[in-house]
């Protein structure tokens, strides 16, 4: 499950039900505001993300939520 969330990201979003998901919600955002450039800042390396994941304990899967982690956030990018 963790190479199909990595090779297929928005497919694996949090699901809100009948509301979408997160990406949905995303691409809402983007859409509404005409981009996302000032709302977040995306400017983290890999070695900033597998350091938060290290020190919030994180061990199951490590590097497929490390990748299916830095996926996601060049795909947000790709909106701003």
């Amino acid at each position: 499950m963790v190479n199909k969330a990595v090779n297929e990201p928005a497919l694996y979003a949090t699901t809100f039900g009948y509301s979408g998901t997160d990406w949905d919600y995303v691409l809402e955002l983007a859409r509404e505001r005409g981009g996302l450039r000032g709302l977040i800042n995306l400017e983290v390396c890999e070695a900033e993300v597998s350091s938060i994941l290290a020190k919030a304990g994180f061990t199951y899967r490590f590097g497929g939520v490390l990748e299916w982690i830095l996926k996601t956030m060049e795909m947000v990018r790709s909106l701003s």
